[in-house]
């Protein structure tokens, strides 16, 4: 809906000054001369002709405007002229006032033309006559209550639009959160990764050649796999329709975080139980079951569980299950590594499960994090009908 209504329009004020002319125009001859009333002539004509033309001046000066049609409108009460179109400006001139005034200021224009009117008539004629002023007050009185009306209808559409753009506005922030989480799992988990290749490359590059070159090459690999993530998330960012998406990553591609671990020195074992498919939009009918949201979220929590694996208990073994037979549950559990590997160990930020509670819940499930009974680290993640 635009900022200005139709009614509020410079077209639609032409218009109803137009139709104003018309009907003075065309009623000018027609109209009788009462008893004590003057016959309409050209100075009738043209003071309603000026009444009309003057709500033109809304968009240049209110005031002005009220002053003229109501001047206008006055003098033909005064100079005692029948009714006609010739009073319609003055109550539209009030009633247009409203469209761009605050309403103190046009209750105060519409009582100071109601009394203009008053003194109009009462000087015109016999002051026992109250109908005229009666008349005047209820055509003022329309013209306030139409203007207060069609006020409240463009508040009530501007705080509509007002809740829309907060609305889209807060749409926007949660997704462009949603990216820097993944922005902060791609690179968290890729960084992991290349440090314990690196340190693996490092120990082995003199007495086993092979061995380093294979670490040299899980740090590619790695690399490439982070950069093509980080180029999708500002590419998405940067976008123009205002509709960030994150990286496409589903159930499938868990296969690739489990290769990476292992070339990292976890001995990861993945198990799956039921469900066949891709987990990506177009993909088969379990895909659908399963849901984007919640594999998305899915794989982002064996991501930084096997990133923390890879932290903490360096040379672990893991086992990774993906169950779907009922609903989605995804564990990620290790057996607390090699103690004599501990100075291998690699500090975090310390938000990683805080960031991977949220996108679960975030998705529909509810996730369970803790230290195992006899040793180790084991995380569930449960979506009941994802």
């Amino acid at each position: 809906m635009s900022e200005r209504s139709w009614w509020e329009s410079v077209p639609a004020a032409v218009a109803v000054a137009g139709l104003i002319t018309v009907g003075v125009l065309g009623s000018a001859p027609h109209i009788p001369a009462g008893p004590g009333h003057r016959e309409i002539d050209a100075l009738a004509v043209g003071l309603g002709l000026v009444g009309a033309w003057a709500l033109l001046l809304r968009w240049v000066q209110p005031y002005l405007m009220v002053a003229i049609s109501g001047l206008a409108v006055a003098t033909y009460a005064y100079l005692n002229y029948p009714g006609g179109p010739e009073y319609l400006p003055g109550p539209l001139a009030v009633m247009t006032f409203g469209f761009v005034r605050s309403r103190r200021q046009l209750y105060a224009v519409a009582v100071a033309y109601l009394a203009a009117m008053s003194v109009a008539t009462l000087a015109a004629g016999d002051g026992s006559d109250y109908s005229a002023f009666l008349g005047f007050l209820g055509w003022t009185g329309a013209a306030v209550l139409v203007a207060e009306v069609l006020r409240a209808r463009r508040e009530r559409a501007a705080a509509h639009r007002e809740t829309q753009r907060r609305q889209q506005q807060q749409t926007l922030v949660e997704q462009q959160l949603g990216l820097a989480r993944d922005l902060h799992d791609s690179v968290a988990h890729a960084l992991t990764a290349i440090n314990v290749q690196a340190a693996i490359a490092e120990r082995t590059v003199h007495r086993d050649p092979e061995a380093a070159a294979g670490a040299a090459a899980a740090i590619r690999e790695t690399s490439r796999s982070a950069l093509t993530d980080l180029t999708q998330i500002v590419k998405s960012l940067r976008s123009t329709d205002d509709t960030p998406t994150s990286p496409d990553r589903g159930l499938e591609d868990v296969e690739t975080l489990v290769e990476q671990a292992r070339r990292g020195g976890l001995q990861v074992e993945l198990q799956r139980l039921g469900g066949e498919g891709r987990d990506r939009p177009g993909g088969d009918s379990s895909d659908r079951e399963v849901g984007v949201p919640a594999a998305l979220a899915a794989y982002r929590l064996v991501q930084e569980a096997l990133t923390n694996a890879t932290r903490y208990a360096p040379g672990s073994r893991v086992q990774v299950v993906i169950d779907r037979r009922q609903g989605l549950t995804v564990i990620v559990r290790d057996d607390g590594g090699d103690p004599h590997r501990a100075d291998e160990r690699v500090q975090g930020s310390g938000h990683g499960l805080l960031g991977m509670r949220e996108r679960v819940l975030a998705s529909g499930g509810t996730l369970e994090h803790g230290p195992r009974e006899r040793t180790g680290f084991e995380v569930a993640g449960r979506w009941a009908n994802p």
